[in-house]
Formats: C-alpha cells, structure tokens, sequence
C-alpha cells in the first residue's frame, strides 16, 4: 500500500470534458471517472471507493481528490479542460 501511495504521489490526471456556454460541464467528474483515468494514464489500479471527491466537479480548472491507500490519504490533482470545439 505505501508503495502504490508513493505511486501516486505528485501525479495528476486530465480530463477533456463538453462544457455549458457558461463554462459548466454537462455531466460531473466522478470517482468511478477518476479510477478510470488512472488506470489508463498512469497505470494505477485504484477502486472507486477509495476515492474522496470532497466538492462535486462540476466546472473547469484544477481540483484535488484525495485517494485512500490503506491507512495513507493521498492527494490527486483532477485538471478539467474544456473540449475543443469542432472545425465547422
């Protein structure tokens, strides 16, 4: 578990999400998202449950989860980016 907490130590993950014309997304990041995300990012298996999201992400920026790794609580940068437009 303290190697798979220092596994996650300093990482983030991105996530390229629709947005509102007022820059709030259509469908919020959850847990089950981010276990998702690193898994496929960094390789990382982590069960959704072990995941505190402490505010619901609902709109762009960076945000910070926490991820809990047997008796250790570690931290996880959540960074929202609006999708790019489609060329017309």
């Amino acid at each position: 578990q303290v190697g798979a907490a220092a596994a996650l130590a300093g990482k983030s993950i991105r996530f390229q999400k629709k947005v509102t014309k007022t820059g709030k997304l259509y469908a919020a990041v959850t847990e089950k998202a981010v276990a998702e995300a690193l898994k496929k990012e960094h390789n990382i298996e982590v069960n959704q449950e072990a995941i505190e999201i402490a505010t619901p992400i609902k709109s762009l920026g960076s945000f910070e989860v926490k991820v809990k790794m047997g008796p250790i609580l570690q931290s996880l940068m959540v960074i929202v980016e609006g999708e790019a437009a489609e060329a017309k």
